[in-house]
């Protein structure tokens, strides 16, 4: 659970800043791209780390969803 923890308030506190330096520059279809772009890296990375913790732990997520059940 600490690695999900960090990764998710990892991911938090990164978009947070991309929020702020966007909400401190004309907000221009320029500046809004280079924030969503940097928001998806930010989404990317995490993923890429939930899956590997996900594999460590020896948990398929492919074609999973919430719809409830183990």
């Amino acid at each position: 659970m600490d690695r999900i923890n960090l990764t998710c308030w990892g991911l938090i506190c990164r978009i947070s800043v991309e929020m702020a330096t966007a909400d401190h520059r004309a907000i221009a279809k320029k500046t809004i791209k280079r924030t969503l772009l940097s928001i998806r890296e930010h989404l990317n990375q995490a993923l890429s780390s939930l899956n590997e913790i996900a594999a460590d732990n020896g948990i398929d997520l492919d074609g999973d969803d919430l719809s409830g059940g183990e």
